[in-house]
């Protein structure tokens, strides 16, 4: 890390360290009011312009910081993409990004917190694997195949205006017990294979529920489906107390 700092310094980029903690600070001023983020024995990378290369950022992110918070990025995408598999990233706050790419938090296992206020499109894989994620709560629209695939201790998703609950969407999301998608008019296959914990779903405007969309959801008990007008095959298979569609 310290090489990286030098680095970074040697560009003039401010660096400021604090005992046991580093904020990095790329060609931008400390922003008035930081999130409430814990910074004990931590490092934080604050991202103010796109004047620095994907790459750089990308091996920092990667191998030793553990929140993120860029003030003006509006894609969260490349730069991310060495982050995952192994990184101690436990949050992001990005509150003018408006897309997340494909796989761009993939596997990052100690992820917990995600501020993306204004996000309008989610890429496919793009929180995948991240198994620490414990809540969603998106205003996005477009939601990429398994976006959140595998993120075994996600228990609450709030998605107003999401579109649709895309393919594998919450593919082993194991406990998932909560879930309001009040505008989206499909459920596409696998959205929510394996979803244990899930006991009942209300989707009010859901016309089209996809091939095993809800199969094996071992305790799903209800299903509120009033516009449904297509069913695919084995939707809700192994389903073995359900009650009421």
């Amino acid at each position: 890390l310290a090489c990286l700092l030098r680095k970074f310094q040697s560009r003039g980029w401010q660096v400021i360290t604090r005992g046991h903690q580093n904020l990095i600070i790329v060609d931008g001023p400390m922003p008035e009011q930081l999130p409430k983020v814990k910074f004990n024995y931590t490092t934080t990378i604050l991202l103010d312009r796109r004047r620095y290369s994907d790459e750089e950022v990308a091996t920092i992110v990667g191998s030793c910081v553990q929140h993120v918070i860029c003030e003006h990025a509006r894609v969260v995408g490349r730069v991310f993409d060495s982050v995952g598999r192994g990184a101690i990233l436990r949050s992001v706050w990005l509150p003018k990004a408006t897309s997340v790419g494909e796989n761009a938090l993939m596997d990052c296992v100690f992820l917990t917190h995600i501020s993306l206020p204004v996000v309008e499109a989610i890429g496919e894989e793009a929180f995948s694997g991240c198994s620490s994620l414990k809540s969603v709560s998106l205003v996005a629209r477009d939601l990429g195949d398994a976006a959140f695939s595998h993120c075994a201790d996600l228990g609450t998703v709030s998605l107003p205006f999401a579109r649709a609950a895309s393919r594998e969407l919450f593919w082993y999301c194991t406990r998932l017990t909560s879930v309001s998608m009040p505008v989206a008019t499909e459920v596409l296959d696998r959205a929510f294979y394996r979803c244990h914990s899930l006991t009942s779903v209300s989707l009010p405007e859901v016309r089209r529920v996809g091939e095993h969309a809800f199969g094996n959801c071992a305790n799903l008990t209800s299903v509120s489906l009033p516009e449904v007008r297509r069913v695919g095959k084995r939707a809700f298979q192994l389903c073995k107390k359900l009650k009421t569609v």
